[in-house]
């Protein structure tokens, strides 16, 4: 089992900034054990992070916080801010268009 694997399981999501350096969500729910674990295997982790970037070339990196639309019960759409990808994917399982039926 990899470093990044590890930390994936325990329910962290992680990412490199632009600058390259390591992100990860929800920060505040790191434990001071996983915060030092994280700090003695940085290296490996951003290595294991872009080359698990690189064999997946055609992944489509989407940018959050983005807006995806979601339906009232009437069926009018409203712009929703999602903050990541998971929210995202609550919204629009939570939020789908109303099918209106023809009489």
């Amino acid at each position: 089992m990899t470093d990044l694997t590890k930390i994936k399981d325990a329910g962290f999501t992680l990412s490199l900034t632009d600058s390259g350096n390591l992100k990860i969500a929800p920060f505040s729910k790191l434990t001071d054990t996983q915060r030092e674990f994280l700090k003695q295997r940085k290296a490996e982790i951003i290595g294991q992070l872009r080359a698990e970037a690189e064999s997946q070339p055609e992944a489509v990196i989407t940018i959050y916080p983005r807006y995806v639309i979601c339906y009232t019960p009437k069926g009018q759409g409203l712009r929703v801010m999602a903050k990541d990808g998971e929210h995202e994917a609550f919204l629009l399982r939570m939020n789908t268009k109303p099918v209106v039926k023809s009489v």
